[in-house]
Parts: structure tokens; sequence; C-alpha cells
């Protein structure tokens, strides 16, 4: 007798996050992690540098040299999004509109201008220079002190960002961290996304071998965080049964990132 399991995803999650919006995501996370780095003295800020040479043989900065984003407007002395995203490199360096405004003008419409990343990012009949994906790029070009493995570099700027407001953080500007953490949110629900792409088949791999039948259905239930957390948890959990799952390599490259993001927010919440 084959017992039906069925692995419960938003619709949500099926038809937008999928793809390269998470991504996306990461980069205005760094960007706003920027924001909040300029809290500091010049001296003591570490977001938004870029190693001059990286020695990939010995895998550090050569001479331990960074260089700060540097802004492509005249007269400004802080980057806007589109010069930190170009800093991470394969972008057009020459465009650096990325940004979607919103309605007042001043503040950045977070989920529009991800679309509009991944467009610049993907969409080669738009923009000819296209890369033609959103790609995890190297933490030693966005971060001081960082290295090459993605992950690492976000527990790094996850630290930044803490230890910045343990010191800065005011009721002047606790909006910043708010507004971090809120991308944090859109990130992980971003991110299990994707990682459903890799994780469900491979629970209707793994499951399907112990005569168990898989089925996928939507919920549409707009309460996205707790599905997420569950399904991630059902399928990352302690059951021995599905322990193979997570060495699917992709599935659990995925599920380390969801895990650092998580860590991030805890340390963060910590900061009152």
């Amino acid at each position: 007798m084959r017992v039906p399991l069925f692995l419960t995803l938003s619709y949500l999650i099926v038809a937008v996050w999928a793809g390269g919006y998470a991504g996306c995501l990461e980069r205005i996370w760094l960007y706003q992690a920027y924001l909040i780095d300029e809290l500091n003295d010049e001296a003591d800020r570490t977001v938004g540098y870029k190693c001059k040479k990286w020695d990939y043989s010995s895998h550090v900065c050569k001479n331990n040299e960074w260089e700060a984003c540097n802004p492509k407007r005249k007269g400004e002395t802080r980057c806007q999004f589109g010069d930190l995203v170009v800093s991470t490199g394969k972008t057009d360096g020459k465009k650096t509109d990325w940004e979607v405004k919103n309605a007042d003008g001043k503040t950045m419409n977070v989920e529009e201008t991800a679309k509009q990343c991944l467009s610049r990012y993907t969409d080669k009949t738009k923009y000819k220079n296209a890369y033609g994906s959103v790609f995890n790029f190297p933490g030693h070009t966005a971060l001081k002190g960082a290295g090459e493995e993605f992950n690492d570099y976000i527990k790094k700027l996850g630290d930044a960002v803490t230890k910045t407001a343990q010191s800065k953080k005011t009721a002047a500007n606790k909006n910043r961290f708010d507004d971090f953490d809120a991308i944090t949110e859109k990130i992980l629900t971003a991110r299990a996304g994707d990682h459903g792409k890799f994780a469900v088949p491979a629970a209707e791999k793994e499951l399907g071998a112990s005569n168990v039948e898989t089925k996928l259905r939507a919920s549409g239930n707009p309460t996205l965080s707790k599905q997420i957390s569950d399904y991630y948890d059902r399928m990352y959990g302690t059951n021995a049964k599905n322990s193979k799952i997570s060495d699917e390599k992709k599935a659990y490259d995925h599920g380390e990132v969801v895990n650092t993001y998580k860590q991030v927010q805890a340390d963060l919440a910590k900061c009152t």
C-alpha cells in the first residue's frame, strides 16, 4: 500500500519566487547593510568594500588592500544600489539605475527593485549585455574581510550589522535595522522557493523508494512564513528516513544558506 504524502508549498512560491529573485533580494540586503554601516566612523566601515586583487591560490586579499565602493554620480560620496551591484561583477558598469522608488520618490520599493534587478541580469532581449543569470557573488567583492564562499559572507555581513546595532542603534535610526530584518524575511521566503526546486524532487525520489507516494499541492495561504518554516523543518528534520535528502548537494547548499539567514535574524533580534 502506498501512503500519499502531500508536500505543501504556497502557490506564490511556485509562481513567483523561483529563479534569481532571491539573489536580487540578497543584493538589496547588502545595500541595506551598507546604509547601516554608514552609522559607523569611516575608518570602521567594512560593507561595500572590494578586494583590489584577490589571490585565488592562497584565498586571501593580496596585501590586504580593499577599496570602497565608488559612486558613479558626480558630487556623491556614497554609493547608490546600482553602484554596489555593479561592484560585485558581471554587470553593465555604465548602467546603475537599478533602483525603483516608492511613491515618495525617496525610499526603495524592495519588490519592484528586485524584479528590475532580475530583469537586468536575465533579459537579454531588453538588456543586450545581461549576464544571463543571478549568481552568488564572491564575498570579497562586497565586504572587507570576506572570502570566496557565499554562506560565510552572509554570516559575516550579518555579524557586521549586529555589531553596529549593538553600538549605534537608536530610535532615530531603528528603521534601518527594521528594513534589514524585513528584507531578511523576504529572502527566506524566496530562498525557500528556490530550495523547493531541489528539495521536492529529492524528497519524491527518496520517499518513493520507501513506498511513499508524494503529491505537491498549493495551499494558497498568504501566511507564508510558517508554511515555509514547517516545510523546511519537515524536509530537514531529524527523521532518519529523510536524512539522505539533505545529502543532495544543491538542496543542502540552499539549506545551509537558509539556516544562516535564520541565525542572522536571531542575532539581530537580541539587539533591542
